[in-house]
């Protein structure tokens, strides 16, 4: 596995569609927050885009929440949403991964 040093983000990315239904929508600000944090999350795990809070790859809300100092609701709501317009995608129940994760990465 290549070590990982960025994540990349367009200059419009907040012109893209997805971005800017997620922004439109009631905290869509905190919306947008929490799908960076959950990028660079996922770029410092470095494991294909998987986002995990323990050793064994599983992820809960709460244990979520807790790392990024969010509500156990807001996370839940987030990440239905993300998942609405698929930029996550649940492997199994407790396994979270971002969708098109090499769109999001740079390597060296």
């Amino acid at each position: 596995m290549k070590e990982l040093h960025w994540i990349k983000m367009n200059l419009n990315c907040f012109d893209d569609i997805t971005m800017s239904t997620l922004y439109q929508k009631r905290n869509g600000d905190s919306l947008c927050v929490f799908w960076l944090m959950l990028l660079t999350l996922a770029g410092s795990i470095n494991d294909d885009g998987h986002v995990y809070t323990q050793i064994d790859k599983k992820v809960s809300i709460k244990a979520l929440a807790k790392q990024c100092e969010l509500s156990n609701k807001f996370v839940r709501e987030a990440l239905q949403e993300f998942a609405s317009l698929k930029l996550i995608r649940w492997n199994g129940t407790d396994t979270l991964q971002i969708v098109d994760w090499s769109k999001y990465t740079v390597t060296r």
